[in-house]
């Protein structure tokens, strides 16, 4: 098979002979964390015997028309995608040129003795309103040096793919095919323009006795056409998220999925103090953070839930005696596989502060953590630092340690108004 792009550009082409066109019947999307997404469609076309053209109409323009693949669904040995053409129409040039009003543009004017090439950002959009109706205006560009050049007529060099209902991609297949028949046929394409991220969102009682979790799903659409009753998903390490059947994103929108959420969950509350190891590694001494409070879920919490849950931003919501609501700043939570779920960071504890310092780097990483209690009686608490899957936290003897989800935990105590330390010791295999 052959594939050609055209050229990017206002693009308006009829390519005869083509017998029939088809649009999709089924629309499946899974979004990936690199920018790319894998769409899947169903369509069906009749098919004459022999030598073929087919035009696939409706898919996404910015799909990479090196990654189209085409497969009968029946009888898929009848039927050879001999022939691919990639072509990226503008149907609307007013429209497309609406959008470049302000932005920095490419132009071409064509001579008898050769090419002039122009760059600059033009002023007006070619056609704008007036109390008679639209109005045609000349091309006014503003250039790198300050001029502003009127240009009857140019041509438009784009850099990107622009978006909106005024242009279309299309694929033009020859086909050839052994038997006469209607078939349906499964295509196959990546494209660009889609992205998704995760929101968690923990809620906690003013007694800090139980709380709700919800976990939020919003998937971007800037690839240029709309999603139609398509079947949705997000995919990280290997896990495909499931986020609706049957939904709808139009051009330039976003939909948001709840895929997780568990009620009156009973948590635990522990003061702690969290080593800033990946934020502000090497911090000086002085450099001090209040101990907060980290909320631990019931362990049949993510059996509950019953799925994994993929990497985003976490929030924590407390509320007070009063019922007036404390929120956290953003923190990265890493993806679950379903069985266990991370602590969650509340709000600051008055009288209790920490500081760590990296003291040495390499396959045995170690920190020395202060905290200093201002308030005048002891206190219990734990250190907390981050883990890859991988490394395992060590503490003297004479301290107790542990994990959860990611983080490494060590017991401190520190008396009353002084300063307690801690050493910890992150080894790799």
């Amino acid at each position: 098979m052959t594939s050609t792009l055209a050229t990017i550009g206002l693009l308006r082409l009829a390519l005869a002979g083509l017998a029939q066109e088809s649009t999709p019947e089924e629309l499946a999307v899974t979004v990936g964390r690199d920018g790319l997404a894998i769409v899947r469609e169903v369509r069906s076309a009749q098919l004459g015997a022999g030598r073929g053209s087919l035009r696939i109409l409706n898919v996404a323009p910015r799909l990479l028309p090196e990654t189209v693949s085409m497969r009968a669904l029946n009888q898929p040995e009848l039927v050879r995608l001999e022939e691919q053409s990639a072509w990226f129409e503008v149907l609307s040039v007013e429209r497309a040129l609406e959008n470049l009003s302000g932005r920095p543009v490419a132009l071409k004017r064509f001579h008898e003795s050769g090419v002039e090439e122009l760059s600059g950002r033009l002023l007006f959009p070619p056609v704008v309103g007036s109390p008679a109706g639209e109005m045609r205006l000349p091309l006014y560009l503003e250039q790198t040096d300050g001029q502003i050049r009127l240009l009857d007529d140019a041509e438009i060099v784009l850099d990107a793919l622009p978006s909106g209902d005024w242009n279309r991609m299309r694929l033009d297949w020859r086909l050839e095919c052994q038997r006469a028949d209607r078939y349906r046929f499964e295509l196959l394409y990546a494209t660009r323009g889609l992205s998704w991220s995760a929101d968690w969102q923990l809620r906690v009682n003013s007694e800090a006795t139980a709380s709700d979790l919800s976990v939020v799903v919003t998937i971007d659409n800037r690839s240029g056409m709309a999603l139609r009753a398509a079947r949705l998903s997000v995919q990280e390490e290997g896990v495909l998220h499931a986020i609706a059947d049957a939904a709808t994103i139009a051009r330039e929108g976003a939909l948001q999925s709840v895929i997780a959420t568990v009620r009156n969950v009973a948590l635990t509350a522990t003061p702690t103090y969290v080593v800033p190891r990946f934020a502000v590694a090497g911090a000086a001494a002085d450099d001090t953070t209040a101990v907060v409070r980290r909320f631990d879920l019931a362990t049949d919490t993510a059996g509950r839930i019953g799925r994994a849950l993929p990497s985003g931003q976490v929030r924590t919501i407390v509320l007070d005696s009063r019922n007036r609501p404390w929120m956290s700043p953003a923190r990265a939570v890493a993806a679950t596989r379903g069985d266990t779920l991370p602590p969650f960071f509340g709000e600051p504890i008055t009288g209790l502060r920490g500081s760590a310092v990296r003291q040495a780097s390499g396959p045995d990483e170690v920190w020395q953590a202060f905290v200093t209690n201002h308030r005048a009686e002891p206190a219990e608490l734990d250190i907390a630092i981050p883990l890859a899957e991988h490394e395992r936290l060590v503490v003297p003897q004479d301290s107790a340690s542990g994990r959860v989800a990611g983080w490494g935990l060590a017991r401190l105590h520190v008396a009353a108004r002084s300063t307690a330390t801690l050493t910890l010791t992150v080894k790799s295999p």
